[in-house]
């Protein structure tokens, strides 16, 4: 063990490293064959999905998963 080149003194710092919500949207988009919009039924929310619709689903599934909503009128764990 003595004989190894490896020096080491202390610990090694450890970096994590957090992907971005479009990473991770990319990444589960290739293999999805359904997404469901559950997103607010308003200007922004329409907006926001409309936009990872345009940008992602459709250049990463090449347009080969159908799209879905889903309105929600009561946010409790009941209406749910």
């Amino acid at each position: 063990m003595a004989d190894l080149p490896i020096l080491i003194k202390g610990d090694l710092p450890l970096k994590s490293i957090k992907p971005t919500a479009k990473q991770v949207i990319t990444r589960f988009t290739k293999y999805a064959t359904e997404i469901v919009n559950a997103c607010d039924p308003g200007r922004e929310g329409e907006l926001i999905f409309d936009e990872i619709r345009r940008e992602i689903i459709t250049k990463n599934n090449n347009g080969n998963c159908r799209l879905s909503r889903m309105y929600l009128l009561d946010n409790t764990s009941n209406g749910i």
